[in-house]
């Protein structure tokens, strides 16, 4: 006789934390969907992901430069991405404008460079050619 288990790490994060509040909060009410195996896979197919995927497509659409004008100033790289991400490289640009040729050191190793630190004394190791 064997023992036909596996040892399956199963991890979360806060969007499924979120999504499964979401799910047993607004989906799993009945009495149905929250005792038997059926009513929940049920709910799932029929309702939660169909209207999570449309959720998200709208959203999606939203966010996307067919649905609107993006400012002249954003880069045309940076449309189409979540707008935390815009603002933070937009942020981070206006950050770099303070650097000069001067602050940024091409080193031996091919795509290494020295650059300055921004905020603390010192600088820092940036390497493009590995992972």
């Amino acid at each position: 006789f064997h023992r036909l288990e596996h040892d399956i790490l199963l991890t979360t994060n806060n969007g499924i934390e979120a999504q499964t509040k979401v799910l047993k909060e607004f989906y799993l009410k009945s009495s149905h969907a929250r005792k038997f195996l059926t009513g929940l896979i049920s709910v799932l197919a029929q309702k939660f992901l169909p209207e999570r995927k449309n959720n998200y497509q709208k959203e999606d659409m939203r966010l996307s430069s067919l649905y609107r004008k993006y400012s002249s100033e954003v880069p045309e790289y940076l449309h189409n991405k979540p707008p935390t991400f815009i603002k933070h490289v937009m942020t981070r640009m206006c950050a770099a404008a303070d650097f000069t040729l001067n602050d940024i050191k091409a080193l031996p190793s091919p795509g290494t460079f020295s650059v300055r630190s921004e905020g603390k004394q010192g600088d820092y190791h940036v390497d493009y050619g590995a992972p």
